[in-house]
């Protein structure tokens, strides 16, 4: 009988722990930004990229402390040719090439996107799933490059921000010419990058096999 007793009482506090309305009272409310160098204008109708095949652009950013992941990227981006299939692209997370530099690296995360419309307009772009920052690729820093590559014959434009100053974050590669990543000093690409902290349960989670042995 004493045994049903404390399973009952076990049970009852497991429920308690694990309830919304506990567990609420230790979650902290979820922070999240977005990280830009452009200033959101285009001030000239020309002040943009008309992509070819396998180009690819990497914007770099610098996550707050607070930051442990990157949602989603945004960019300013307008199809050319509006045609049924849309303009492709592949969107990506890159990480720096080495400690301490502010080159892109490896990519940590990628996914294909389709684009419809032929007006200019900020499109956001969630990743498959959050890039923790805290992955061994980024070196122990809270710096990493957001951004994609263009489809096949995508014909996609991507704004630019001219005015100066240039943050000189911006990267440019073209993989199938064997165009080497290298650093665009006249502009800033109008790509951003929206990070958010980690949710956090701090319950502790407690399985049934760690219950039935208080009754071992």
């Amino acid at each position: 009988m004493r045994r049903i007793v404390l399973f009952v009482i076990v049970v009852t506090g497991l429920a308690c722990l694990c309830s919304p309305s506990f567990a609420s009272q230790f979650e902290h409310a979820r922070r999240e930004t977005v990280l830009q160098w452009d200033d959101g204008v285009m001030d000239d109708p020309e002040d943009y990229w008309l992509g070819w095949w396998d180009d690819q652009v990497a914007v770099m950013v610098e996550l707050p402390e607070w930051a442990t992941c990157i949602t989603a990227v945004q960019a300013y981006l307008r199809c050319e040719y509006d045609i049924p299939a849309g303009c492709d692209l592949n969107l990506r997370v890159w990480a720096p090439d080495e400690p301490g530099n502010d080159a892109p690296g490896p990519v940590l995360s990628y996914s294909t996107h389709v684009i419809h419309g032929t007006t200019w307009s900020w499109v956001t772009l969630p990743l498959p799933s959050p890039v923790g920052i805290g992955d061994s690729h980024f070196h122990g820093e809270q710096r990493a490059f957001v951004g994609f590559k263009w489809g096949t014959d995508s014909q996609m434009g991507l704004g630019v921000d001219a005015t100066p100053p240039c943050a000189d974050a911006t990267w440019h590669c073209n993989v199938f010419w064997g165009t080497p990543w290298h650093r665009l000093q006249d502009s800033d690409a109008m790509v951003r990058a929206i990070v958010s902290d980690e949710y956090i349960n701090p319950v502790e989670s407690v399985t049934w096999t760690r219950v039935k042995a208080l009754f071992r």
